[in-house]
């Protein structure tokens, strides 16, 4: 059979597109892929609404979930979290704005928002490049008691067609395991009404690899509105 220009053509096209699946399967071996939802309270006499739905893929070894209301002195205060943790790490939800008893050590994901969110007559723009100026910073100082951090890197990229900023970041103050040094990745997108943040963190022995493992997950993710 003689073979066209064109045939030629779509052959290569096609040769080219499956050792792009089969890589992208081979990229995420060792990881999982997880699906769940995020709740956020309509207002403070309203039950519970779905926000939006989360499909990610992370490491198999983030074996630990569990989810929770970040409450402070009100019910539209704190935080809604969200936690993929290991099982060979300690479990901890934190709770109000100070704590006294600390894990001794941490190997987890979690994905953070307001928990009253209002409708707008406006859809939030989407974060911008300009932002990597001062979101990862923001991330840092949500994530630390001292204010004291190093950053690995700050960047803009798009997931899936969203805008997000990553950042990674080292220091000795977490306010998840205090004064243990960790290593911290994470990122913030905006979604219809609220902003999303997520943030891994570890304080294990050997930290080598974590912000890169992290980092491909969060690169999976896909979030339906």
């Amino acid at each position: 059979m003689k073979l066209t220009v064109s045939t030629l053509s779509l052959l290569t096209l096609l040769f080219l597109y499956s050792c792009k699946d089969n890589t992208n399967s081979a990229d995420y071996a060792g990881y999982v892929e997880k699906e769940f939802d995020l709740s956020a309270i309509k207002d403070s006499a309203h039950p519970k609404e779905k926000l939006a739905h989360i499909k990610i893929k992370i490491p198999a070894n983030l074996d630990t979930f569990y989810q929770w209301h970040r409450q402070t002195d009100c019910a539209g205060c704190g935080k809604m979290e969200y936690r993929f943790s290991s099982k060979n790490y300690s479990q901890f939800a934190e709770t109000g704005e100070i704590w006294t008893n600390y894990p001794d050590s941490v190997f987890q994901l979690t994905f953070i928002h307001d928990p009253i969110v209002k409708e707008r007559s406006k859809f939030l723009d989407p974060v911008r490049k300009e932002d990597t100026a001062y979101l990862p910073n923001y991330l840092a100082n949500q994530s630390t008691w001292c204010d004291k951090f190093d950053f690995l890197y700050k960047k803009h990229v798009l997931i899936k067609g969203r805008s997000f900023i990553l950042t990674a970041f080292t220091t000795n103050c977490s306010i998840i395991t205090h004064n243990r040094p960790s290593v911290l990745m994470g990122a913030i997108t905006s979604l219809k009404n609220t902003s999303l943040l997520l943030l891994a963190e570890t304080n294990a022995k050997d930290t080598t690899g974590f912000e890169l493992m992290m980092q491909k997950a969060i690169s999976s993710i896909e979030i339906s509105e």
